[in-house]
């Protein structure tokens, strides 16, 4: 299982898994000493939801995200079809949804339903190889 906390030097996309928007404006946010996010705003310019998708190079059987403040949490398999979708409502941070699939996961979208979208860390199992 990869897990780590956001961070500005972290490498997620050398251990699988890249992070997306319909947005332009993805990026780190934070400092050492309150910790870093991986963040998403929308400005009011376009109509787009602000939300993260993590797409996985490869699949995993189970994906999850910390985040802050309430999220809808969605995994899809490699065609697209939805596996689970799953909500939290909230106020704080530190609050973990997670999804283990027996298909294979190919991607996850955390959608906070407001004009900024968060993510504190990232986790996920990749399938085994045949062996």
């Amino acid at each position: 299982m990869v897990s780590t906390d956001i961070t500005n030097t972290f490498n997620y996309t050398a251990q699988g898994a890249t992070f997306s928007s319909p947005l332009d404006d993805l990026a780190i946010a934070g400092n050492p000493t309150s910790g870093f996010s991986l963040r998403v705003r929308n400005d009011g310019t376009i109509e787009s939801p602000a939300y993260i998708q993590a797409d996985l190079v490869n699949p995993a059987r189970s994906v999850g995200f910390f985040f802050p403040g309430s999220a809808t949490f969605e995994v899809f398999d490699e065609g697209g079809g939805l596996l689970a979708s799953t909500f939290f409502a909230s106020s704080g941070s530190g609050f973990f949804l997670g999804v283990t699939s027996d298909v294979p996961i190919a991607y996850a979208l955390l959608d906070q339903t407001q004009t900024t979208a968060l993510i504190e860390s990232f986790y996920f199992a990749v399938v085994p190889e045949p062996g």
